[in-house]
């Protein structure tokens, strides 16, 4: 019986197809359960005041959200919170890479 070697293949080669079939799989799944998890988060949003409720009629509805979403105040806390989000993540890399460059 040939080995795998006799063909040109290496274990190496086995092993990076496995691993790209499994986080193919793990992208999948991660996606199937986000989705499902989707309606209750949305909803436990909605219960806590954070979206406005469908018959509130916000100005931006969140996807899968059955009307869910966000009114004027809401939005501009929301984008507030993701420029802060931005900022701090710019902020991380940019001392990241200050901290390699003063190693090297």
């Amino acid at each position: 019986m040939p080995s795998a070697a006799s063909y040109g293949r290496t274990s190496n080669d086995d092993d990076l197809f496995l691993m790209t079939m499994l986080g193919i799989a793990g992208l999948g799944s991660a996606a199937a359960v986000a989705a499902f998890l989707w309606h209750q988060v949305v909803g436990w949003l909605v219960a806590h005041g954070v979206l406005l409720p469908a018959a509130a009629h916000p100005l931006f509805a969140v996807p899968g959200g059955s009307g869910a979403g966000l009114d004027g105040a809401r939005s501009a806390i929301a984008g507030a919170v993701l420029l802060l989000l931005v900022a701090l993540v710019v902020g991380w890399i940019r001392a990241l890479v200050r901290m390699r460059r003063l190693l090297a």
